[in-house]
Order: structure tokens, then sequence, then C-alpha cells
């Protein structure tokens, strides 16, 4: 690939990022936000001959002479990806060095596809995808039912079929069935590795080689969803659905749109049900250690989070939490769509295309930006990256608090990309950059 006919193209993208990135970081650095953040951006007008510079880079194998000519951006591309783009999530950084990402929505037919600096590879009859907490059990979701595999690649543990009812939860009313396989968000199995919990817009159900449970909704919320002419809440169909299991097991949290935040023991059975902070659940990340939970919620105005102790919430079968120094709070902010916990504290990914890092108690320690809905955190297990899937159809992996400083990173945390891959619909492959 000759390089020297795209100079000019390049000299004047580079010098143009960067001046991008220095007028939005000297901006966050002075605390401004939403309209008087973003300043003009004139690399819109070249988007289109440095995507096509991208595939020829793409075709010839040199992503590395791509990446350090041109940087690779969200703002001008933000059009072309909002055409183009599919949502993207769960993605795991996998001890080879690899990448195990969800491209699609569960409607929309998902591929799991395993990535790595110079290749993607899609994982045929695969649609979804889990880890466990001790990141010893993944779980594949095939036609048959749910794969448990020791290690990525390993020998499979069990296969525990799909659910097909509600049951028996449910059991002191007909038992309904599911109109055919559940439309599956994540998967998350346990770490005994013979156990997983489904979440999907039919609920969050939780099998085991015995079968199933639904254990979100409970049964003294389905009055909850009746529809509005009063019927029944079969089926199900839950917005803003979500669930999470605590390191050391104990605890299972799970909401929707239509719930309190939920707070289950290891078996799925109620503990406590914690009122959200604004109008609706969206999330639960337990910390690092198990030892705390991070509740997010949303209104029309923007999203807030709390954090409750375990040892907090189990004390009470109903809790409505109010700041004071035991029930640590931020926002009002951007809605929060994805966490994660690290050793340090939380990520969480925000619907403004932030990944916001904060310390244990949530007080902020700084953010960076990506681009897109930010759909899913993964963090490497010596927590030195991580991986964020937006909806943008874009996977980012980002070094965090690198020894040397990037010249093009947006955001008041340290950190530097060093590959995204970007899954459009309408390309004939994925484009790495």
């Amino acid at each position: 690939m000759d390089w020297s006919q795209f100079a000019g193209l390049s000299e004047r993208w580079q010098g143009l990022s960067r001046g991008h990135a220095s007028v939005v970081n000297e901006r966050l650095g002075q605390g401004r936000r939403d309209a008087e953040l973003e300043p003009g951006d004139d690399r819109g007008a070249l988007a289109e001959a440095v995507l096509a510079v991208a595939r020829k880079a793409n075709h010839d194998g040199e992503i590395d002479a791509l990446r350090g000519r041109f940087a690779p951006a969200h703002v001008p591309f933000a059009a072309l990806a909002e055409a183009h783009g599919q949502p993207i999530g769960p993605g795991y950084l996998l001890d080879d060095g690899r990448l195990a990402v969800v491209v699609g929505s569960p409607w929309q037919r998902p591929r799991v596809w395993v990535a790595t600096p110079i290749s993607t590879e899609p994982l045929l009859g695969v649609f979804a995808l889990g880890r466990s907490s001790d990141r010893r059990t993944y779980a594949l979701g095939r036609a048959d039912g749910v794969h448990m595999t020791e290690g990525w690649g390993g020998p499979t543990k069990v296969v525990l079929a799909w659910p097909t009812a509600y049951g028996p939860t449910h059991a002191d009313m007909p038992v309904p069935t599911l109109e055919g396989r559940p439309l599956v968000s994540r998967l998350l199995p346990l770490n005994d590795g013979q156990r997983v919990l489904v979440v999907s817009r039919s609920g969050v159900f939780l099998l085991d080689s015995e079968g199933s449970r639904l254990i979100h909704p409970g049964e003294q919320d389905l009055d909850h969803y009746v529809d509005e002419d009063g019927d029944d809440a079969f089926p199900l169909d839950l917005d803003y659905v979500h669930a999470a299991v605590a390191s050391d097991q104990r605890y299972i949290a799970a909401g929707d749109q239509a719930s309190r935040h939920r707070i289950l023991d290891g078996e799925g059975n109620l503990v406590s049900g914690v009122e959200p902070a604004l109008g609706h659940p969206v999330h639960a990340v337990f910390s690092h250690d198990g030892a705390a939970i991070a509740l997010s919620a949303r209104d029309s105005d923007g999203g807030r989070t709390v954090r409750l102790s375990m040892s907090q919430i189990a004390a009470n079968l109903s809790f409505a939490p109010a700041p004071s120094p035991s029930v640590a709070a931020v926002g009002p902010a951007p809605v929060v769509t994805s966490a994660s916990a690290y050793r340090d504290g939380y990520m969480f990914g925000r619907a403004d295309g932030f990944v916001r890092v904060c310390g244990p108690d949530l007080s902020s320690v700084g953010e960076l930006f990506v681009g897109g809905e930010v759909l899913a955190i993964d963090v490497a297990e010596d927590q030195r990256q991580i991986a964020v899937c937006t909806g943008a159809g874009v996977v980012h992996c980002i070094e965090l608090e690198p020894s040397a400083s990037d010249p093009f990173a947006i955001g008041t945390f340290s950190h530097r990309e060093r590959r995204r891959w970007i899954f459009w619909r309408g390309e004939s492959s994925p484009l790495i950059w």
C-alpha cells in the first residue's frame, strides 16, 4: 500500500484530530458539559475519504500503519455509525489476548465474534455469551441450550436446556409457556459451572440440570406487569431488564422498568427490595469484593446511582435509600447504560459515550470518551485494560493509565486506545483500526 498518496489527507486529519482532543479536554477540565463541550469539528468532510483508506488498509493487512497515520475517532463518523452501526455487547477479554463479543440485538440474530489485533472470526452457531465471576466458566448460547465450558474453548461441563415455561415459581396459577426461546441479552454463569442466569425480555431465569426457574420478576410483583386493559402479565416483555451476580455468589441483583431493585440470595430467593433513586432501575453492579452494590436508575431528566453495603440491604426487607454518610450517591447525570467493577471502584458506561471511573464510594476519579451509547465494559484480570462495547457498532480495547500520554485521547482519566473493531452493517467484513 502506497501511503505517500495519502500524506496530505493524513496530515490534515491528524492536525484536526489533535486540535479537537485538546479543546475538548480543556473544556472537560473546566467542568463544562453538554452543548458547551463539543466544539466545531471539520473532520466530517474528510470522513468518507478516511474510511476508504481504512478499508484498503484492512484489505492489505496494514492496520498498524493505518492507526499511525489516521487517529481513530467517533465524532466525524457519528452519522455513519447512526446509519450502519449495531449494538455490541457483552464483550470479554480472553486470557490469551483475544476478545469475544456479541454483535447485534437479541431480536436481530446476533452473532459472537472472536477478534485479535489483526483478525476477526465468527463463532458459528453461538448467539449469546457470558463468563463467571471467577473467570473459569464460559456460557455459550446455542440452539440446543446453554453450553457451560471449562475456560474459553475448553471441555463442556454441562448443557442446560432453555426455559420453556415461567414455572414453577408461579405454580399457584396456570403456568404460562414461553413463546419460543427467550431473546437473550446476557448469560451470567455461576462459579460452580453448573448454573447460569439467563437475562432476557421474558424475565431472568435460573437454569440448572433440573430445569429452569423464573427469579425475576417475583411472584409478589406480577401485578405491576398487567397491560393497560388489565390482562395478566404473561407473556412478559420487559424493558431495561438486567441482572448481576456478586463475586462471592451470595447475592443476585435484578430489575427492570416496572420493578424495584430486587436483591436475591444465591439461590434466587428474595432478600430485599430497594426503591430506585429515580423513576425506575436500569442497572446494578456489585463491588469487586461483593461487599457493596451500585444501583442505577433513571427518569426523563437523567440518571442517578447509589451505592449501598450489602449488610445495609440484607437487614431490610424493603429499603428506600436516602443520601447520608452511609449511602453514597451520584447524579443527576447522564443515564448509566452499563457498568463493571474493578479493584479500585467502578466504571459506569453512559448513554453520552463516556465511561466514568469512580472510587469505591462513587467519588469521581475521571472519565474517558469513546462515543456511542456504552453497552458493556469488561476489565482485564490484571486491571490494566478494558474492552468497551457500544451501540455505534464499535468495540474499543483501551489501556488504562499508560506510560505515555495519547494526544488523541479524550477524557480526564489517563488512557490509550490500542485497537478498535468496527462492526457496521453493509461492510464486507469488520474493520480493524
